[in-house]
C-alpha cells in the first residue's frame, strides 16, 4: 500500500472583484485557464437564476470526450496541420491526477506536455526532466515530464528526429492511451480532424443542473478583520457545498 503524502504546492489568491466593472479580472483569468470542465456558480440569497445566465451557459464550446484514445494520434499530421498549427485546440488527459498517474496535455501554444512515471519514461526513450510535482521518496513513484513544442522546435515538425522518436516509442514501445478531452477555441470553426475521432470519439455538450439550496449556513467576512484561516475556509466551505456535503 503506497503512503498518503502532502499533496502538490498550491497558492490560494483571492481578489475582490466584479464581472460588470470594465477592468475586472477575473474574465481574464477564467479565460486564461484551457483546462476548466467544470464550473460551479453559486448565488447567495437568489430564489432563481437571472435569465440571461443561460445565454452565459450556452455559449461555452462543446468538446469531445474520447474513450482509450492512443496518445500517438496527438502526433497525427492532418491533426497538427489542421489544429494545433493554427492554435485552435487543446485537451487534456480525462481523470489522470498528476502526482500518480500518466497525464497528457495539449495546449493551445503548440506545446504537448507528457508527465509520466518513471518505468513509462524509461520505456518511452525520450528526453524529459524530473516534474515539479514529485513529492515522494521511491524511486519507482518519480515522475518525468516531456515537453515537446511543434510550432518552434524544428525536429519536432512531421518527418524530423525528435518527432519519429517520439511517434515511434508512443506507437511500438510505451503504447500509451487515455480517455482524452479535446476542444477549441470559439470561432475557430469545426473541431479539426483526428483520425482516430469518428469510430471512438463522441461529441458532447455541455450540461448545466440548477439546485436551489435552503437553510445553508453561509460563513459571514468581515473585509475590515481578515485573516489568511479566513480564505481557505471559504474554500472549503464552498467546495462542501458543491459536492453535496453537509457543513
Amino acid at each position: 500500500m503506497v503512503s498518503v503524502s502532502r499533496p502538490p504546492r498550491s497558492v490560494l489568491v483571492c481578489d475582490s472583484s466584479t464581472f460588470l466593472h470594465e477592468k475586472n479580472r477575473v474574465t481574464t483569468q477564467v479565460e486564461q485557464l484551457h483546462f476548466n470542465y467544470k464550473v460551479s456558480l453559486l448565488l447567495p440569497e437568489c430564489s432563481s437564476a437571472p435569465s440571461h445566465l443561460d445565454g452565459v451557459l450556452n455559449g461555452f464550446s462543446s468538446f469531445y470526450l474520447i474513450r482509450n484514445l492512443p496518445i500517438y494520434e496527438l502526433l497525427d499530421r492532418d491533426f497538427l496541420q489542421s489544429a494545433v498549427f493554427q492554435g485552435s485546440v487543446y485537451g487534456l488527459s480525462y481523470r489522470t491526477r498528476i502526482d500518480e498517474d500518466n497525464c497528457v496535455a495539449l495546449m493551445p501554444d503548440g506545446h504537448l506536455v507528457l508527465s509520466l512515471d518513471k518505468d513509462s519514461f524509461e520505456v518511452l526513450g525520450v528526453e524529459g526532466k524530473p516534474s515539479r510535482f514529485n513529492h515522494r521518496t521511491k524511486s519507482r513513484l518519480v515522475n518525468n515530464d516531456i515537453t515537446v513544442d511543434y510550432l518552434c522546435d524544428g525536429s519536432m515538425a512531421p518527418g524530423g528526429r525528435g518527432y519519429q522518436r517520439l511517434h515511434t516509442g508512443l506507437r511500438s514501445r510505451l503504447q500509451m492511451k487515455a480517455d482524452f478531452l479535446l476542444s477549441h477555441h470559439p470561432g475557430a470553426g469545426p473541431l479539426c480532424r483526428l483520425s482516430c475521432l469518428a469510430t471512438i470519439g463522441a461529441s458532447t455538450d455541455l450540461r448545466s443542473a440548477v439546485a436551489t439550496l435552503t437553510d445553508l449556513p453561509c460563513p459571514t467576512l468581515l473585509t475590515s478583520d481578515l485573516q489568511p484561516r479566513d480564505s481557505h475556509s471559504v474554500l472549503e466551505w464552498l467546495g462542501a457545498v458543491d459536492a453535496a456535503i453537509s457543513w
